[in-house]
């Protein structure tokens, strides 16, 4: 933010005092890494930190533009250092004090599983920054992430173009992992595509695990490749695929973006190895990348913005506080008896079931229900 900025945002501030503070949660693994053997590393490190720099600058940014307003959302944060149950504890910190209205977070499928339960319970809305299937059946868990399923589609007619009539399905071993895997047969099957093996892969799977794995995919007959997993499990893979021979000619491997959303995040010799893959990746995020790092050109040293770009994640943390922030505010003009000219806006007497019901109206959230 320059200074003539700041300047007008402040005067802004002075000359509308009263306003209400609306406490919101976030909760953020800001520190926990993923490493193996070799000299290969990937690491998570950078993510949440990132994340919670975008936070900041959305809510600097929304009530710049809109200095009017009579509510504004304060952030309480938390760490999880990368465990479920510090997500969990967390959460219920922040719901006894300071009492937060909605919480930003779960990284994780675990963690977004513990949270969609509390949401319920406490009525208080999840923005979940994981995807999770299994979650969809809370109310309260509201998910800002892209629907992952939404380029299976586009990888299936692909794959029909080059007339691929079979492929091997790569996935994690965990409950969302086969329900990808699920998914992912089915849209193939719509296209006349036979996913003839389905490999599920441990996260957490020893090296000689994972290279047992990785042989029996050199052995079979399919040499088309569907991977659907985390960064962490999918850069050792493709290693030991490169290690293997199986990167070169005569293979064919399709990544998703579940791993292509962090590329920036690879070390380079894993990129290396996943030369010849074709990648989706969700959304064109140069714009975005562009300004958050004029945002932050003044810390440029600082291990929070140390990161080659963007990754999605903090563009769904971005848009998701902006569609919070109005939320709130809409429920401020309605309680006060203000005229309020939006389309469908919902109201209730009880002020969580509100906020649910405004978020859900709010076009800019993907909404997992």
């Amino acid at each position: 933010m320059d200074q003539r900025n700041f300047q007008i945002y402040t005067k802004a501030q002075e000359e509308n005092p009263a306003y209400k503070e609306i406490p919101v949660g976030v909760i953020l693994d800001m520190g926990s890494s993923y490493s193996y053997s070799y000299s290969y590393s990937y690491s998570y490190s950078g993510v949440g930190k990132a994340v919670h720099s975008c936070i900041t600058m959305a809510v600097s940014e929304f009530y710049m533009v809109n200095p009017h307003f009579q509510t504004r959302i304060v952030i309480h944060h938390r760490d999880t250092h990368g465990d479920p149950l510090h997500a969990l504890s967390a959460a219920l910190d922040l719901l006894e004090k300071p009492k937060v209205e909605a919480i930003i977070g779960s990284e994780s499928t675990a963690e977004a599983k513990f949270l969609a339960v509390l949401g319920d319970k406490a009525r208080v809305p999840i923005l979940s920054l994981s995807p999770c299937l299994s979650c969809n059946k809370h109310p309260y868990f509201l998910q800002v992430t892209q629907d992952e399923t939404s380029q299976f589609e586009g990888i299936a007619a692909m794959a029909e173009s080059f007339r691929w009539k079979e492929v091997t399905v790569i996935c994690e071993d965990s409950e969302n992992g086969r329900d990808m895997t699920t998914f992912m047969t089915n849209t193939f099957q719509k296209k006349g595509i036979i996913a003839t093996h389905w490999s599920l892969i441990s996260t957490s799977s020893s090296n000689e695990l994972l290279q047992d794995e990785v042989h029996k995919l050199l052995s079979m007959q399919t040499k088309i490749f569907i991977m659907h997993a985390s960064p962490s499990l999918a850069s050792r893979i493709l290693v030991n695929a490169k290690y293997l021979g199986m990167m070169d000619e005569g293979y064919k491997w399709v990544i998703t973006s579940k791993t292509m959303d962090f590329l920036n995040l690879m070390d380079d010799e894993v990129i290396e190895s996943m030369q010849g893959a074709v990648g989706f990746k969700s959304r064109d995020i140069h714009k975005f990348t562009s300004r958050w790092r004029k945002e932050y050109d003044h810390a440029k040293k600082h291990v929070m913005v140390k990161l080659k770009e963007i990754n999605t994640y903090d563009i769904w943390a971005y848009d998701a506080v902006s569609a919070l922030a109005m939320a709130v505010e809409r429920i401020q003009v309605v309680e006060q008896g203000d005229e309020l000219n939006i389309k469908d806006l919902e109201t209730n007497t009880e002020k969580d079931t509100t906020l649910l019901n405004q978020m859900l109206s709010n076009r800019k959230m993907n909404v997992a229900q």
